[in-house]
């Protein structure tokens, strides 16, 4: 492979790493109340989703376990919580990928819905034993619903950058 070709395809890959890493910024941003709405969406975990299904050598089990450690430091959440689930998460996806990559985008849509609900209902568990009490419900509800009305968005970006690889 000449040097021109490894730059050409450090290049390719580097847009993919950026979305993603875009994805995890706003999976920590802090924002006001009335905009904290909108960014309460699980957005690291649509490009998990997507790029284990369609790519999984570009979001390899050590970055995810990675991003999930900064995202409980940064977080407050139960340390390795996120970094595990990630990792359990992308086993998951990685076994039932043929499946996934087979279907349609509403099931594949669906999909993402249901890893959605799995992690959110799990880190609601998690929090609410530390806490020592019931979290509100729309605490386990709100990113589940955001996350499936954004991640068709979220999810043609994806497939745009997939398109340059």
């Amino acid at each position: 492979m000449t040097g021109a070709e490894r730059v050409e395809m450090v290049a390719k890959l580097a847009v993919p790493c950026t979305f993603v890493f875009m994805l995890f910024l706003l999976d920590i941003v802090v924002v006001p109340y009335p905009l904290n709405l909108f960014f309460d969406a699980p957005f690291f975990l649509m490009g998990l989703y997507y790029w284990t299904v369609y790519r999984p050598t570009l979001l390899p089990i050590w970055l995810c376990f990675t991003a999930g450690l900064i995202l409980d430091i940064l977080s407050g959440y139960p340390l390795a919580f996120s970094a595990l689930a990630f990792m359990a998460l992308r086993f998951v996806l990685v076994d039932q990928r043929r499946f996934l990559m087979a279907q349609s985008f509403i099931i594949f849509w669906l999909g993402f819905v249901v890893v959605s609900l799995v992690y959110c209902a799990a880190l609601w568990s998690v929090m609410s034993l530390k806490a020592l009490a019931f979290l509100p419900i729309d605490n386990l509800f709100a990113p589940v619903v955001l996350g499936a009305l954004i991640f068709p968005l979220i999810s043609t970006f994806l497939r745009l950058t997939h398109k340059i690889l």
